[in-house]
Formats: C-alpha cells, structure tokens, sequence
C-alpha cells in the first residue's frame, strides 16, 4: 500500500507491506522492519528495526495524533492517489 503522509508541512511518500502486526515500511531509499501491536490499555507497542517504543495514538478532526518518546505530532495520512 503506497501512502502520503504529512506531519506539519512535510509530506513524504511511503510504501507498507506485510499484515498481522507485521510490517516492511520503505521511506525513499529506507526500509523499516516494524512488529505494531495494540495492548488492552489502546497503546500501541512498536518494535523498529529492533528499536522498541509505545506511542498513544488518537484520532482528531482526520489526522492522528502521536505522543511517543514525550513528543507529539500531528499526522495526516492519504492514499498516494488520493493526495494532491
């Protein structure tokens, strides 16, 4: 699945693959192993590359709302064909 996604006046084009919590994430010429799991409090767990973060994500006016490593970020996300 190609995607567009915006966080402030930045978008970048990314292609994921995979299912099952499971995923190969590419951004331009990088590529990302990502485990993604929801636990029972709404957190979701992430394992990156080996690297591991929770991130409580919330879903405002369209865009998401990240908070991970005390920072927050506001994303939009849009199928490639859809973004203009």
């Amino acid at each position: 699945m190609k995607l567009a996604v915006t966080i402030g006046d930045a978008t970048e084009m990314i292609e994921v693959a995979g299912g099952a919590g499971r995923f190969r994430v590419t951004i331009g010429e990088q590529v990302l192993d990502v485990d993604a799991r929801l636990t029972p409090q709404g957190i979701c767990s992430l394992v990156i590359d080996g690297a591991s973060y929770e991130a409580d994500v919330k879903d405002e006016d369209g865009a998401f709302v990240v908070d991970v490593g005390g920072e927050t970020y506001g994303i939009r996300v849009e199928e490639e064909t859809r973004h203009i």
